[in-house]
């Protein structure tokens, strides 16, 4: 998130605002079905946040600045 300018605050605001992409989701996929959500910053910029399903728990897996690509070493 960090690498791509991407904070807390617009994960939230995506999750309760954006889309579901279902061309980029694997609901189906078990045990922990993921969604792709999609939406607009605060700042502009078009963001995918990637979440897991397991029980009661979701688990952001990862964001994405689909206007720009990001060289990043998240290691």
């Amino acid at each position: 998130m960090a690498c791509r300018n991407i904070s807390e605050e617009e994960v939230f605001a995506i999750l309760q605002e954006g889309s579901v992409n279902f061309q980029k989701s694997k609901v189906h996929e078990a045990p922990c079905p993921s969604y792709a959500i999609e939406g607009k910053s605060i700042d502009g910029q078009n963001i995918r946040v990637v979440f897991a399903k397991c029980d009661s728990i979701s688990k952001v897996i990862t964001t994405i600045d689909l206007n720009q690509k990001h060289d990043c070493d998240c290691k």
